[in-house]
């Protein structure tokens, strides 16, 4: 069941208190290349800011924190291994140390 449109427009508001917009995100990522990439790399990085800053605002404690923090441990892995992968294959593809 979904919470109801009033509980909604509450988390909305709280979120939208503590998290910057979307370009804000994207303007992390102003060093790769790639604008898709970029623009998938900005949206990964305010989806795992948002589920965040959700469980945050519940007062997350308990096996809920322990998954809080393993969300964000895999999410930054992930944002990680991309613009590491860019960045060597992509960027300095021409590099013989790489």
């Amino acid at each position: 069941m979904a919470f109801s449109d009033e509980t909604r427009s509450a988390i909305d508001a709280y979120l939208e208190g503590h998290l910057a917009d979307w370009d804000w995100h994207k303007d992390r990522f102003d060093f790769i290349s790639d604008p898709t990439l970029r623009d998938r790399l900005a949206d990964e990085f305010i989806s795992t800011r948002y589920v965040y800053k959700l469980l945050e605002g519940m007062a997350a404690d308990s096996w809920l924190l322990r998954a809080q923090i393993r969300l964000q441990v895999l999410s930054y892995a992930s944002i990680y291994e991309a613009v590491i992968h860019h960045i060597l294959f992509k960027d300095l593809a021409s590099n013989p140390e790489v």
